[in-house]
């Protein structure tokens, strides 16, 4: 865990650090001002105010069809240990995007399954994000996997990325807040039942308001 979280830190930090350098360019002083170096007090302010509970949708829209696929779910923030939680993840939302008939067999007949991730809060955000409250975080599914076990006791791991880099778009799990809404994305790499690994590789959306 420790070694995700590093990687995923530092992953942030180069994103910073690229965002920044492309933004300010040769009017440094013009342009930083643009941006709010946030205290650990302000850090903090942005994970509490995201706290509570939710109830919101999950969904992933085909592009080609137009179709939107949505189940709803609950889920909490606790801003005191940063740590996010859906209530009853519905692992059948994933089934459509496998090719393969035991994965979506899974899928379909297991239970919903609780997901735990961890939030982090910027070090730097734009002046106007932050005085109009708008926040954005990074959120890590914990271990970047969900572990279950189906009724005829296959050892089943969903696993979740960083990042998802397809034809149109490159995707990072950021979080949004703004007025007792959030949107975040949930990015699932594979499903891995016993020694065999099914790939699914989508971004589903995560919808939700108090």
């Amino acid at each position: 865990m420790k070694k995700v979280n590093y990687l995923f830190l530092l992953m942030m930090c180069v994103m910073t650090i690229t965002s920044l350098s492309s933004c300010l360019g040769d009017n440094d002083d013009d342009q930083r001002k643009n941006y709010s170096y946030l205290t650990h007090d302000q850090r903090m302010q942005m994970l509490n105010a995201a706290t509570g509970n939710y109830t919101g949708w999950m969904y992933y829209v085909n592009t080609a069809t137009q179709k939107r696929d949505s189940t709803a779910l609950n889920w909490q923030i606790s801003g005191k240990d940063s740590t996010l939680t859906i209530a009853s993840l519905p692992l059948k939302q994933f089934a459509n995007y496998t090719n393969n008939n035991t994965a979506k067999d899974v899928l379909n007949n297991t239970p919903e399954q609780n997901l735990t991730a961890t939030i982090y809060a910027p070090y730097v955000i734009r002046t106007e994000e932050w005085n109009n409250q708008f926040y954005q975080y990074s959120l890590v599914p914990k271990d970047l996997k969900l572990s279950f076990t189906t009724a005829d006791n296959k050892k089943c791991e969903l696993s979740f990325i960083a990042t998802q880099l397809s034809a149109d778009y490159l995707y990072y799990p950021i979080m949004q807040y703004y007025k007792g809404q959030n949107l975040f994305y949930l990015l699932v790499k594979d499903l891995k039942i016993d020694d065999a690994t099914y790939s699914i590789n989508n971004a589903f959306v995560v919808r939700t308001k108090r």
